[in-house]
């Protein structure tokens, strides 16, 4: 992927990049296309979820989850990790 798709990517909403990957993936589940077509449609199509996948990640990150204190003011910590089972 050259720089110029990247920024490019980058620059689209995540919305947008979800539209087009399931364009990608309608094409290659519905059309009968020649091999070096479907080879560059699944070629773009993961480059499409690796943008995705970037995407949610970053906005994983900045989600923070909203506790209530017990004086109940509130205020936010941020989201335990993934891998985080919750058993100490």
């Amino acid at each position: 992927m050259t720089l110029k798709k990247t920024d490019q990517l980058n620059s689209e909403s995540f919305e947008s990049l979800l539209e087009k990957l399931e364009a990608a993936v309608g094409r290659l589940e519905n059309e009968e296309l020649p091999l070096d077509e479907a080879i560059a449609q699944y070629q773009a199509a993961m480059t499409l979820v690796t943008a995705c996948r970037t995407r949610l990640d970053e906005a994983e990150k900045t989600v923070n989850l909203l506790v209530q204190k017990n004086n109940g003011d509130w205020k936010t910590e941020p989201l335990p990790d993934r891998d985080d089972s919750g058993d100490n």
